[in-house]
């Protein structure tokens, strides 16, 4: 919650979801929602933290002036210390009372403030939960909900979602702590309470013969007269995932725009890269001869009004659940998964020479170091160049061992 001198014309500017403290007058803050700002008035009385929203009838949306705001936040704070303010007065600047929020009501506030800050994923999943809430317990106060309810929804989901019954268990952790210091909940009732399920990180990888297993799998889906547009979108973007390290949905996002032929890159924009908006980093995929040759080959194919690279199937960049399915099964690979291929090709670099600080920066990690946060500009261009051309030769010496180039590259052997 920063603290800042609050003024018309950074109210005027644009402000980042959240609160905002007023040092020039104790107890006054800003509320920044997605679709609303609201001024209120933080107090104490009797032990009990309560707020009093500053909005009348007929004030715009977005709120009161300032200068209007700070006049009404002093006339509360002189009724509070003249003891003529009751805690009841006090309204959450979302819209909610305390004492009559309901759990549905408590969800949807939650996120209506956090989603423009979300990602797409996360946010998908943050709604289905809330849903799943609702479903059980939406009428219930907010304040009566109980630590065993809460404790017997997840266990219940874990029934048959154990890993995603701990995301299940993040989103209520997280909610509750939101409510906790929006003073709508006098307590955090899962406090402390442990995960379901305990994850085990995936250590699979493709060998050499299943690399070409997969890849003549994905060549016969791409020649099969009776494949449909979407399996054969999934088998491109299936080998551009192994030859680039990259995640799917920046690929099946990808624009013809962001394909720089004349530098052989790919210039991601931070939309479609991973993490929480507003903290996304854009991302530079220097292009090996083969993710090269792939493209160029789909740029032929292209017309000039086609925007998505792999737009073939208009208004998703999704591949449903059952597809997905089929499609591996026809790849007769055993515990395989999409995730395996940013794995294999990470470990086949490294397995090459390529340093592992090297190796993060292609699979575009961010750098969580001091140095790396504030000071460090260098986007390390020429070493991920470096990197991906190992990849595609080591893939091409797999796949044509007999076209592998005369200087092949040899497992780099640590002392």
């Amino acid at each position: 919650m920063p603290h800042v001198v609050l003024t018309q014309t950074l109210l005027d500017g644009a402000l980042a979801p959240g609160d905002y403290v007023d040092l020039a007058l104790a107890n006054f803050a800003l509320r920044v929602g997605k679709h609303y700002r609201a001024f209120y008035v933080r107090l104490r009385q009797d032990g009990k933290r309560f707020r009093v929203a500053l909005a009348e009838p007929g004030d715009p949306k977005l709120g009161p002036k300032l200068v209007v705001a700070r006049k009404r936040a002093a006339r509360v704070l002189q009724l509070h210390a003249d003891g003529k303010l009751r805690p009841a007065a006090g309204v959450d600047a979302a819209g909610l009372n305390p004492d009559t929020a309901t759990v549905a009501e408590l969800a949807q506030a939650y996120l209506d403030e956090h989603a423009a800050s979300w990602s797409a994923n996360w946010l998908r999943n943050c709604r289905g939960f809330a849903k799943r809430l609702t479903r059980a317990h939406g009428t219930v106060l907010a304040r009566s909900l109980s630590r065993h309810q809460l404790k017997t929804l997840v266990r219940k989901y874990a029934e048959r979602a154990p890993v995603n019954a701990n995301r299940y268990h993040a989103f209520l952790s997280k909610l509750c702590r939101w409510a906790v210091t929006e003073e709508l909940l006098d307590r955090n009732p899962i406090d402390q309470l442990r995960r379901v399920t305990i994850e085990e990180s995936r250590d699979r990888e493709l060998a050499p013969a299943e690399i070409v297993q997969l890849w003549r799998a994905l060549d016969a889906v791409a020649a099969d007269p009776k494949a449909t547009p979407r399996e054969r979108v999934t088998a491109d973007v299936t080998k551009l995932r192994l030859l680039t390290a990259q995640r799917d949905t920046p690929l099946r996002s990808l624009r013809w725009e962001w394909v720089n032929f004349d530098d052989n890159v790919l210039d991601l924009p931070a939309s479609v890269m991973k993490g929480r908006k507003g903290r996304r980093l854009p991302h530079v995929v220097p292009l090996g001869a083969r993710a090269l040759a792939m493209l160029t080959a789909r740029r032929a194919a292209a017309t000039l009004a086609d925007q998505l690279v792999f737009g073939m199937y208009p208004g998703t960049t999704k591949t449903p659940t059952r597809t997905r399915e089929r499609f591996r099964a026809t790849l007769g690979l055993r515990n395989y998964q999409d995730k395996d291929l940013r794995r294999t090709a990470a470990t086949l670099m490294a397995k090459h020479g390529v340093t592992e600080f090297v190796v993060a920066r292609c699979l575009a990690h961010k750098n969580t170091t001091v140095t790396g946060k504030v000071y460090n500009r260098y986007d390390y261009l020429a070493e991920k160049r470096v990197a991906f051309d190992v990849l595609d030769r080591v893939v091409t010496g797999i796949l044509e061992p007999a076209a592998a180039t005369s200087a092949p590259v040899l497992p780099f052997h640590r002392a």
